[in-house]
């Protein structure tokens, strides 16, 4: 060989609160005077089982005995409904998400939801704040919320009609300045439903995320971050038939 040249696998381990205990294999050369160059994600456990995708790797630092990378991850992995529990009638709740940045302990539903009766939306240039009503499994009416903070100078109230489920949750991720001060939020929220579509509530922006569900599923309720304003937002998916 003409030049120093490495072989490279390894396991990258998520240590977060939302992939913790996740990983991607990732195989490639490591040419040893490289400054930039990229690895193959070929698969993945968890979260990112089945993973495919490209890390591009940039050396920004390098000293005689060691070197600094700054890594940038592209991946696509698939996504499958986990059941987090049977509600007796053959069908099953599951939770997805969340889509934004998680900077604090996320916000959860004291029990089980059936179904999603009202949605309250708070919003200005980004989501303020999200409140919703759901029935349990026994039947039992539940008030969440609101999570985030009091401004926002809209505020629009959804009230789904007893034939009227929640098909989708879409939306946008954004980077929102107030007082010189950056704060990561939920830009947008659009709610679809199988008779019609709300919003979008907020101002569209930056990165867009979407909450499909198929056949005879629909969305049942909501886990969220939030401080000042909704930072991320994840939901609970009913199942007819349980997997």
């Amino acid at each position: 060989m003409a030049k120093e040249n490495w072989f490279i696998c390894f396991n990258m381990v998520f240590v977060d609160q939302r992939f913790t205990g996740s990983s991607f294999k990732v195989m490639g050369d490591f040419p040893g005077t490289a400054h930039n160059g990229e690895w193959a994600i070929v698969g993945g456990t968890g979260e990112f089982a089945y993973a495919h995708g490209v890390i591009a790797f940039k050396k920004t630092q390098q000293s005689e005995r060691n070197a600094r990378i700054e890594l940038h991850v592209r991946a696509m992995c698939l996504s499958f409904l986990r059941p987090l529990l049977s509600l007796g009638d053959g069908s099953a709740i599951a939770k997805i998400g969340p889509w934004g940045k998680i900077s604090a302990d996320l916000l959860d539903i004291p029990t089980t939801p059936q179904r999603l009766e009202r949605i309250t939306i708070r919003h200005g240039v980004v989501i303020d704040s999200l409140a919703f009503s759901f029935i349990d499994k026994a039947g039992e009416p539940y008030n969440v919320g609101p999570w985030g903070g009091p401004r926002g100078d809209n505020k629009d109230t959804i009230e789904l009609a007893a034939s009227e489920i929640v098909k989708e949750v879409s939306g946008t991720v954004g980077v929102f300045a107030e007082d010189n001060v950056e704060y990561n939020a939920i830009a947008s929220l659009t709610i679809t439903t199988n008779v019609r579509t709300y919003g979008p509530f907020g101002e569209t922006q930056s990165t867009p995320f979407s909450v499909p569900v198929q056949d005879n599923n629909n969305i049942v309720g909501f886990f969220a971050c939030a401080g000042k304003y909704v930072e991320a937002l994840g939901v609970y998916v009913r199942s007819p038939v349980s997997t």
